[in-house]
This record gives structure tokens, C-alpha cells and sequence, in this order.
């Protein structure tokens, strides 16, 4: 199963990494002047992908356990936060949406 979360998460940044470089090309700009803004974006989009990517995975294999039929799942990340995927994509959007704003304020 770990090679399901490899391949998702791949897939998943791909499209974000090149669109950070080509946005990074398009704005002529300085790779150590656009640095920190974009990779605090970058962290938190890395942080929300995790999240919805490894709860997701997790809360999959509890219901496939039928010991755990009728429980609660409170284990992992959703020991944390009630929906870690939701949690996530909190994450993920604004991040994917800081880059590309803070390359176009630096042109």
C-alpha cells in the first residue's frame, strides 16, 4: 500500500512543481528573491497533501479491518483532527493559490 501513497503523492505534486517553475520563468524573476514566500506555500501545500493523502489511506484500512466495525476512528492523524482530509484541503488550496500570487507581486 506504500506504493500507492508514492505514486499519489507524485502525481499529485507533479502539476504543482512544474507550474512553480514555469510561473518562476514567466515572472523573470530571481530564484533567492522569490524564495521564501513560495516555499512557505509550498510546505503548507506539502502539509495538506500529506494530510489528505495519508488519512485517507489510513481511514481505509480501519474499515477494511471488520474488527473495527461500528467504531470510531481515532487512530493516526485522525487522532488529531475529527477529518484530516478536510484538514488538508485547507491546506492545499491556499498554498496552491500563494505562489503563483506571490511570483505575480514580484514582477
Amino acid at each position: 500500500m506504500t506504493h500507492v501513497l508514492i505514486v499519489t503523492a507524485a502525481v499529485a505534486a507533479a502539476p504543482f512543481v512544474v507550474l512553480w517553475g514555469i510561473s518562476l520563468v514567466v515572472a523573470n524573476a530571481s530564484i533567492v528573491d522569490l524564495f521564501w514566500g513560495p516555499s512557505f506555500a509550498m510546505v503548507a501545500w506539502a502539509v495538506g497533501m500529506y494530510f489528505e493523502t495519508v488519512g485517507d489511506l489510513q481511514l481505509r484500512r480501519f474499515k477494511a479491518d471488520l474488527a473495527n466495525e461500528g467504531l470510531v476512528m481515532d487512530q493516526g492523524l485522525w487522532r488529531y483532527t475529527r477529518h484530516p482530509n478536510y484538514f488538508g484541503g485547507a491546506k492545499t488550496c491556499p498554498g496552491s493559490y500563494h505562489v503563483p500570487a506571490w511570483l505575480q507581486a514580484g514582477t
